[in-house]
């Protein structure tokens, strides 16, 4: 029975060590904002249908972050990771000059 106690003791311990190093409110990362240097320089909007045509001639009409393949998205998320902006996240309905079909 000693040993039963002492795992009991231990599972909980530990559990309870891990709760209170992991924060409560982790915080997501910051959305991109069009005026962020990468952002500009891709070309980036957070509506696609805003993208300069003339500026950027690849863009084309129905093209939006959820339909590439960096646009990182575990589900129906409207803003999630990309692989070309790490540590930001962007919008499905955006764009920019690094869009690749999705497979």
């Amino acid at each position: 029975m000693a040993t039963r106690r002492r795992f009991v003791l231990n599972t909980v311990s530990s559990a309870a060590v891990l709760m209170a190093a992991t924060p409560l409110g982790a915080a997501e990362p910051a959305r991109l904002e069009e005026t962020d240097p990468i952002a500009v320089a891709l070309g980036y909007k957070n509506v696609a249908a805003l993208v300069d045509v003339q500026r950027f001639p690849t863009y084309v009409d129905g093209h939006d972050c959820k339909g590439c393949k960096l646009f990182q998205a575990a589900g129906g998320e409207q803003w999630a990771p990309c692989g070309v902006v790490p540590g930001k996240l962007v919008n499905a309905g955006g764009w920019c000059a690094a869009w690749v079909k999705r497979a």
